[in-house]
């Protein structure tokens, strides 16, 4: 064997050969349950062949729609036939199927994601993340040579982590090399023992290394064990590179479905804007129905504006009582508005895709209250619709009620916007409040009708409210 000039070091200088373990740079992540990993997998597998069967029905019907050729004994032909049988179009089939492939696409990411991040969490507890070395090396090299990054690069994102937690581009750039050379040296060890196990061979072999592989046999190891131990090292290496890759694969793979996700969210969205603005032109329509019927509003004598006034005390009692559902119905009956020449007209819904939580209420209210006014020929009531998407595909509308604060939230504005049109009718305030917002209030207050808070918040009416009581005790 050929040996080189190199003078020869010490056992003690040699750094040992790498374990393939986590950077201690590196934030330490908790493995996930692997049982809960089998269990995310197994859902996720279920949803995705749910959808995969949707497809082949779906490809299947616009087969038979274009006319195509195909097995008339297949499960999926024959479901469809007996549809069609049933008395279904093959265009109502496929605009259902359509929406299952669609409703199925999102039950499959919502399984897909939590699966995904199991998976990456459980690779960055065993390698950190899915940056190298020599992205590492690669970053520092373009900082040095002004080389234009990309600064959505991941490995550059590293970098300026460590950078913002006090490390120099130095450090880093010496850390991230050092690691490359120990590598590259633990090669060349399973190099040199191989070639020193066979004296016949020529290979050059660095004196640094053969004598740090005589120092580890002078104490105790075999030729063998050291072949055997470093080839495990490596090994290690490789596997550290793989789950890497599959680190960096899945992770692409968590933004792809984040962004499928958010693409079908604002699909739906759209859907149920559509569907809202459908229902509001057909009120609209009816309205202008109703209006061309009337010939002539009817005269407002005193008696009508007195059964005006007891309409709304009735209203208030329903809402004293807590029959908050039977007081909205009943402030948005039209037909007593139309006595007194008013109609109920449309107003923007407040759509919403969940039941809201406590801390959501006043928002939502003030969203109502903002969309509710009277107009010259009527009151606009504005609403809050529960539109969800069902096992089909379809966008459907819910009749749940919403909750009891939030109806009786919404009943004080409906109420609020029919003393409005009395304020209009009688040509003056209801208790004297030059301010209608505060008569409507007072007005309240006087006849027992409870207020929210978040109804007496709007315009300043708690403050009126607290002053009148003071001036009436003081």
């Amino acid at each position: 064997m050929v040996l080189s000039t190199q003078q020869p070091i010490s056992h003690s200088e040699i750094p040992p050969p790498p374990r393939p373990e986590v950077k201690t740079t590196q934030s330490q992540v908790k493995a996930p349950d692997l049982i809960e990993i089998a269990r995310l997998q197994m859902g996720f597998v279920s949803a995705q062949s749910n959808l995969d069967r949707s497809k082949v029905v779906l490809k299947i019907a616009q087969a038979v729609k274009a006319g195509h050729s195909m097995k008339i004994d297949s499960p999926e032909y024959q479901h469809i036939t007996k549809r069609q049988q049933a008395g279904e179009t093959i265009d109502d089939i496929i605009s259902k199927l359509a929406a299952n492939v669609k409703s199925f696409h999102g039950v499959s990411l919502d399984r897909e994601l939590p699966y995904r991040e199991a998976e990456a969490s459980l690779l960055r507890s065993e390698v950190g993340s899915p940056i190298t070395d020599q992205d590492i090396l690669r970053i520092v090299n373009g900082f040095e040579k002004h080389y234009a990054l990309k600064l959505n690069d991941p490995a550059l994102v590293e970098v300026n982590r460590r950078r913002q937690a006090g490390e120099s581009l130095l450090g880093i750039k010496a850390q991230a090399q050092q690691a490359i050379d120990q590598r590259e040296r633990t090669l060349k060890t399973l190099l040199a023992a191989e070639a020193m196990k066979q004296p016949q061979n020529t290979q050059l072999i660095d004196l640094d290394i053969e004598a740090s592989i005589k120092n580890r046999i002078q104490a105790g190891e075999s030729l063998n064990d050291i072949i055997s131990k470093t080839k495990a090292n490596l090994d290690g290496y490789t596997e550290i590179d793989k789950k890497k890759g599959q680190l960096a694969q899945i992770e692409r793979r968590i933004e792809e479905i984040n962004n499928e996700k958010q693409a079908l969210e604002n699909t739906k969205q759209k859907e149920q804007e559509l569907t809202s603005q459908r229902e509001l032109q057909q009120i609209r329509q009816q309205l202008e129905s109703m209006q061309k019927s009337v010939e002539s509003s009817p005269e407002l004598s005193p008696e009508i504006i007195a059964n005006f006034k007891q309409n709304i005390f009735h209203g208030g009692q329903l809402i004293k009582e807590g029959k908050y559902t039977e007081a909205m119905e009943y402030f948005r009956n039209a037909g007593k508005l139309k006595k007194v020449g008013k109609y109920i007209s449309p107003a923007r819904s407040i759509i919403i895709h969940e039941l809201p939580k406590p801390d959501e209420y006043d928002s939502l209210v003030d969203s109502v209250a903002k969309n509710s006014r009277n107009t010259e020929n009527g009151i606009e009531l504005s609403r809050i619709d529960y539109y969800i998407t069902g096992p089909d595909g379809v966008v459907q509308k819910q009749n749940q009620a919403l909750p009891q604060q939030l109806q009786h939230d919404i009943s004080l504005v409906y109420m609020e916007e029919w003393l409005h049109s009395l304020q209009n009718i009688q040509g003056k305030p209801l208790t004297g409040e030059p301010d209608p917002e505060i008569d409507v209030a007072v007005y309240m207050e006087k006849n027992g009708i409870p207020m929210t808070e978040a109804f007496k918040r709007r315009y300043g009416r708690n403050d009126a409210l607290n002053k009148a009581k003071q001036a009436k005790n003081s």
